[in-house]
C-alpha cells in the first residue's frame, strides 16, 4: 500500500496490519519521497521506516525529482506529483509481485476532485469522483471523513505526519478545501453529504452508460489491432448520441492505453466529423490519429500516409481479357453456350457465372464510385457498396481495388467477393459467361 505517513495512510496501513490474518493478505508498504518539501520530506520518510520496521510490514522507498520532472515535462507539480507515484507503484507491484494496491483516498478527497472537475470541465465520468476500485487499486477508506480517520488515530494512539503543502492555497484542491467549500456550507450544512450521494448516483449512471457503450463498440467493431481499430460508422451512429461519444472515447483508450489529454472537445471533434463522407483526418494528443471515410472510423497510433485515389476503367469484351494493372490483376471472360451443366455450387471466390443475356456486351470493369449499389445474392432488396465492403470488413485503402463488373442493369459482380442477384443463372438462361480473376504475376 501506498504511505505517506499522513493521517489517511497511516490509519489504513493500521487497519489492514490488524486485518491481515482475517482477510488473508500479505501486506507491503512503498513510500515516495517528492523531493518537494526539502528536511520535512526527508522526516517524513523516516517516519514510514520508523513505523513499518516497527510493526514489521516491508517498506519499498524511492526519491524523484517531481519539480525537475514538472519542469521538463510542462506539468503542474501536482500532475507530476501523481505520474511519478502511479509509476512508482507499477514498480512496487512488480517487486513485491502483489495483486492490489492500497490508497488511503478519503470521501473529503472525493468531493473535492468532483468539485475540481465541475469547475475545470468534465462529464458524468469525471464527475462521478473518485473510484473506490480501479484495475489493480483499491481504496478501501473512500467512503470515511477525514474528520473519522483522524479520530480513529488519535483513538489508536497513531501521531500522523502533516504535510504543510496541504494549506498552501495555491493548489487548487486546498482552495476548494479551505474556501470553497466553507462557502457552500452556508447553504447547505450537508453540502459534502449532498455532492458525495451525487458523486455515487453518477458512478452508478456511468456504469450503465459504459456497459452499453463497450457492447456497443464491441458490435461495431470492424477490426482491432495493438495500434489500430476500425468501427463501422452507420454501426455506430445506430446509437444514441452519448452511447456514440463514449463508444469513440472507449475506442481511444483501447488503442491508446489510457485516457489522458483527451478532453471532450477531442471527442466531439470526432463525433462531429462521423458523417462526411469525404476522407477526414484528425491529431489527437499523444500521437493518436482519428480518421473516417463515411464508411469506418479508424482509431490508430500510425502516423497516416496520404493515400491517392485510384480509378480505372476498362470495357471487357466476350470472349476476352483484361489487365487490371492498378489492381495488379488480370480478368478473363469466357462464353459458354449450354449453361444448364453448369455447376453453380462455385468453391473459388474469384470466379462468378453470369446470365450473358442480363449482362449484355457492352461490360465495363472499374474502381468504385461514390453511391455505388447492386443487390447481392442472397440478401433481400439492396445495399449500397460501402455498406456490403464494411460488412465484408474490407480494409480502407484495399476498396480501390476491387474490380466492379457493371452490365447494362448495372453492377454485376464485385469481383472476387459476390454477384448481383439480377444476373445470376436461372432455368431460362440461354447464354452464361464465366469470369476469373487472376494475379498478373501468375
Amino acid at each position: 500500500m501506498g504511505l505517506s505517513g499522513g493521517p489517511d495512510s497511516l490509519a489504513l496501513i493500521h487497519i489492514l496490519h490488524s486485518l491481515k490474518n482475517r482477510l488473508g493478505i500479505k501486506l507491503f508498504a512503498c513510500h515516495l519521497n517528492h523531493n518537494i518539501r526539502g528536511a520535512a520530506a526527508d522526516e517524513d520518510q523516516e517516519f514510514v521506516s520508523s513505523f513499518c520496521r516497527k510493526i514489521g510490514v516491508p517498506l519499498m522507498v524511492e526519491t524523484f525529482d517531481v519539480p525537475s520532472f514538472a519542469r521538463q515535462n510542462k506539468l503542474s507539480l501536482e500532475d507530476a506529483g501523481r505520474k511519478a507515484r502511479y509509476a512508482f507503484f507499477d514498480r512496487v507491484m512488480k517487486k513485491f509481485g502483489a495483486a492490489k494496491i492500497a490508497l488511503g483516498h478519503n470521501a473529503d478527497d472525493n468531493v473535492e476532485t468532483s468539485l475540481m472537475r465541475l469547475i475545470t470541465g468534465s462529464g458524468a465520468r469525471g464527475l462521478s469522483g473518485i473510484a473506490a476500485k480501479r484495475g489493480n487499486i483499491v481504496r478501501p477508506l473512500i467512503m470515511c471523513w477525514r474528520n473519522e480517520i483522524e479520530a480513529y488515530c488519535k483513538l489508536n494512539g497513531l501521531h500522523p505526519r502533516i504535510d504543510e503543502t496541504n494549506l498552501d492555497k495555491k493548489y487548487l484542491r486546498n482552495r476548494i478545501r479551505h474556501e470553497l467549500i466553507p462557502l457552500l456550507k452556508k447553504y447547505n450544512p450537508n453540502v459534502k453529504s449532498a455532492i458525495s450521494k451525487a458523486t455515487e448516483l453518477l458512478a452508478s449512471d456511468y456504469k450503465y452508460l459504459k456497459d452499453v457503450a463497450t457492447k456497443a463498440l464491441h458490435g461495431a467493431t470492424i477490426k482491432l489491432g495493438g495500434d489500430q481499430m476500425l468501427v463501422d460508422i452507420d454501426k455506430l451512429m445506430m446509437y444514441p448520441e452519448p452511447v456514440a461519444k463514449l463508444v469513440i472515447r472507449l475506442a481511444v483508450e483501447a488503442v491508446k492505453g489510457d485516457l489522458e489529454n483527451i478532453t471532450f472537445s477531442h471527442i466531439e471533434a470526432i463525433f462531429s466529423k462521423l458523417p462526411d463522407e469525404k476522407k477526414w483526418e484528425l491529431h489527437l494528443p499523444s500521437g493518436v490519429f482519428a480518421m473516417g471515410d463515411g464508411d469506418s472510423l479508424e482509431i490508430s497510433t500510425v502516423i497516416p500516409i496520404p493515400e491517392e485515389k485510384i480509378y480505372f476503367r476498362y470495357k471487357l469484351g466476350i470472349p476476352g481479357k483484361l489487365f487490371l494493372k492498378e489492381a495488379g490483376l488480370r480478368i478473363s471472360a469466357e462464353k459458354i453456350s449450354d449453361p444448364s451443366k453448369l455447376d453453380l455450387d462455385l468453391k473459388n471466390k474469384n470466379e462468378a457465372l453470369l446470365d450473358l443475356g442480363k449482362l449484355g456486351s457492352n461490360v465495363t470493369v472499374r474502381s468504385r464510385l461514390e453511391g455505388d449499389k447492386f443487390s447481392p445474392l442472397g440478401i433481400a432488396g439492396t445495399k449500397k457498396l460501402k455498406d456490403f465492403f464494411i460488412n465484408e470488413k474490407v480494409p480502407p485503402q484495399k476498396k480501390d481495388l476491387v474490380p466492379i463488373v457493371e452490365g447494362k442493369k448495372g453492377i454485376a459482380w464485385v469481383g472476387g467477393m459476390r454477384i448481383d442477384n439480377r444476373f445470376k443463372i436461372t432455368g431460362r438462361t440461354k447464354e452464361a459467361v464465366r469470369l476469373l480473376l487472376e494475379p498478373l504475376n501468375k
